[in-house]
């Protein structure tokens, strides 16, 4: 007998506490959340002319109307689409377990960490489409001849024409920051600071960004039942981005996760529900993670794309 799911408030709070480190995630850093009342609905889509199309002609005469201007915003549908997945907790494995709470714990975070996963891959995805301006350098950045600062200040300078506006993140995987933190030139530039083992800080202020995310995640690349092949995520493609986190469907960001509130609020986060039920027919209790969200490009143009920097 399975009987209904309820929400449990409980394991809810403990989904934020998932097996993966928070800080090797970067979806988020590129898609802010964006609560929203409804499951579906219209958001705005920035256009170009909104930063730098500027009346200039806006001297006022006394007693006549002063000058006005909208913002040419274009209109596009998103859905909150649900997705979910199950790890039950049979008995036999929570006898195993000194305190009673600690197996649905480790449950929960597993389905939080395939949740966190997944949302990373879709916003990988649209980062990596067509959709985004992109180039890729002459030389690898694995190569002592190469020049990262010439590629990135290409990509800040196509950012900043077609918006007006630098972009403020900069999102590497950890293999491009291993060749980064040694490359000679970068280190030539930094030696009197510190020594020619760069940070993450001394990379932003050697890029002139104001912050450099590091993609940690991996993956298994190959497919089920074949030789495990562990990958990178993010791959060595470098994305750089204007980021905007306030909750101003009018503002331009580079993109939005939308979430549906229903489901949970959160300042940074994309809030996780946990429902909790009884499955007699595998002696289980099953805990359910459902995540309600849809992950939307809004400002193509703010950001700027550096395939395959390592050879």
């Amino acid at each position: 007998m399975i009987s209904s799911a309820t929400f449990n408030p409980i394991m809810t709070g403990h989904a934020t506490e998932f097996m993966r480190a928070l800080a090797g995630f970067v979806a988020l850093r590129l898609f802010p959340a964006f609560p929203s009342g409804t499951q579906s609905g219209e958001y705005y889509v920035w256009e170009r002319e909104n930063a730098l199309n500027v009346p200039t002609n806006i001297r006022h005469a006394a007693g006549t109307a002063f000058v006005r201007s909208r913002p040419r915003i274009a209109g596009d549908q998103f859905a909150c689409k649900d997705y979910g997945h199950e790890a039950p907790v049979p008995d036999p494995i929570r006898a195993k377990y000194r305190n009673y709470i600690d197996a649905d714990i480790s449950a929960v975070r597993r389905n939080t960490d395939i949740i966190k996963i997944n949302h990373e891959i879709r916003v990988r995805d649209i980062c990596l489409s067509g959709s985004v301006p992109n180039a890729t350098p002459s030389t690898n950045w694995n190569d002592p001849a190469s020049d990262p600062k010439a590629d990135v200040q290409a990509g800040i300078d196509a950012i900043r024409r077609a918006c007006g506006t630098r972009p403020n993140l900069m999102v590497i995987s950890d293999p491009v920051r291993v060749i980064l933190s040694v490359h000679p030139k970068i280190a030539d530039r930094v030696k009197y600071t510190v020594t020619g083992i760069t940070n993450l800080q001394l990379l932003a202020a050697y890029f002139e960004i104001a912050e450099i995310a590091v993609a940690d995640q991996v993956i298994n690349s190959g497919n089920e039942g074949q030789t495990l092949s562990p990958a990178d995520i993010w791959g060595d493609d470098v994305i750089l981005a204007y980021v905007n986190p306030a909750r101003d469907l009018q503002a331009m960001t580079f993109g939005r996760t939308f979430f549906w509130s229903d489901f949970g609020s959160g300042a940074a986060d994309v809030p996780i529900q946990i429902n909790t039920y009884r499955d007699e027919t595998v002696e289980s209790d099953v805990h359910r993670a459902r995540h309600f969200v849809d992950e939307k490009l809004t400002t193509s143009f703010a950001a700027y794309r550096l395939n395959d920097v390592l050879s």
